[in-house]
């Protein structure tokens, strides 16, 4: 359930390809003709604030190949992975490697194959130990393929953890993809990453079965996040539930619903979940007496 496409990945893809797009050589200035005074020197302008270097395409090739492979939406995954592996053996030296490769494990996700991704998102990070958005992807997908009986479990979450960890130090030190962004927006973005970050620490504590710590993660997550996340709240309510909050766990859960619900399978977990919180609060107000419900595995 992990965001495929993080804004913060949109935002670095747009950027890139338009500065791709933009790095065509422009034509000289025509001549001053004789004897026309000329023009006075326009005054300097305070510079834009720097923004994160781009990579250049170095052929038209190249562009033609990168603009295929990211803004073609007739390739299926698999001609998605194809294309990719064939751009990295044309162009080996491209400054657009890690972003291929960060594509390559985000696609193999979609396809819900766990080792790949994971072997591409070490390759991304060989290639580039501070991308953020590979950091945040592992450190979100590698807990929601952890189960608490799992005999690696411990050493797992322990390498979700330290991906968090470099993910939160990258997001904070990240320079603006483009000039363009007021500062208040780009903070807005990185504020949705640092969001997604601890989602993924909030589900370390799930498996662990570390209530508090799972509920001050998710909501510090939902807080954080730019638009009201379904799966998050629902996720907090089964927190809320394994630390016997179950008057707040509804209201996650209501959040959850008004915001779309987590569809799988045709049913709405959050809306089930919901019910058997509300049947057993009112149950609870009766005086009879019911077992809590049980929180499914997030």
């Amino acid at each position: 359930m992990t965001k495929t496409w993080t804004t913060m990945a949109a935002v670095v893809l747009a950027a890139s390809l338009a500065g791709a797009q933009s790095q065509a050589p422009k034509p000289a200035a025509a001549p001053q003709p004789a004897g026309q005074a000329a023009a006075p020197a326009q005054q300097p302008q305070q510079a834009p604030p720097p923004a994160a270097k781009q990579p250049a395409v170095k052929s038209k090739e190249e562009g033609e190949a990168l603009q295929k492979l990211f803004n073609d939406p007739s390739l299926t995954p698999d001609q998605k992975l194809t294309l990719a592996e064939e751009f990295l053996l044309r162009f080996p030296k491209s400054e657009f490697k890690t972003m291929v490769l960060r594509l390559e494990m985000q696609v193999y996700q979609q396809k819900n194959d766990f080792p790949n991704m994971l072997d591409f998102g070490e390759k991304v990070l060989k290639e580039e130990p501070e991308d953020a958005i590979t950091l945040i992807l592992l450190s979100t997908t590698i807990p929601e393929r952890t189960g608490e009986n799992d005999l690696d479990r411990d050493v797992k979450l322990g390498k979700a953890e330290s991906y968090a960890k470099r993910a939160m130090a990258a997001i904070d030190k990240l320079p603006k993809m483009n000039p363009q962004i007021s500062d208040a927006d780009w903070d807005k973005v990185r504020n949705d990453a640092r969001g997604q970050v601890w989602a993924g620490l909030g589900l370390v504590a799930m498996v662990r079965k570390q209530f508090t710590a799972a509920e001050e993660a998710f909501k510090k997550a939902t807080s954080l996040q730019m638009r009201q996340d379904p799966v998050g709240y629902w996720r907090l309510g089964l927190a809320l539930q394994g630390s016997k909050k179950y008057a707040e766990a509804r209201e996650a859960l209501k959040k959850s619903v008004a915001a779309g619900g987590v569809k799988v399978g045709g049913r709405d977990l959050s809306a089930d979940e919901l019910k058997r919180v509300e049947d057993f609060l009112s149950r609870q107000s009766g005086q009879t007496a019911a077992p809590p419900p049980q929180a499914p595995k997030p």
